[in-house]
């Protein structure tokens, strides 16, 4: 039985270690450039980013968010 689980772990170690060199072979991928997406999200009252709203009930606002990345 020692020598089973001897063998196992071997095994379970050498998997882990052709799965680390695998995942640190692969590149960053390029995120350059301009990213835009939809916002959508529920308020209630006056928020920093809508300081006229002066509804007390929930609100469902719709907006975008743009992020441009250079480096």
């Amino acid at each position: 039985m020692t020598i089973w689980i001897g063998a196992s772990s071997l095994i379970v170690a050498g998997g882990l270690t052709v799965s680390g060199l695998a995942v640190a072979q692969q590149p960053y991928p390029d995120l350059k450039g301009t990213w835009i997406g939809p916002g959508q999200f529920i308020t209630q009252g006056k928020t920093d980013h809508w300081p006229n709203a002066g509804e007390t009930e929930p609100v469902f606002r719709e907006s975008s968010w743009t992020l441009v990345v250079d480096r």
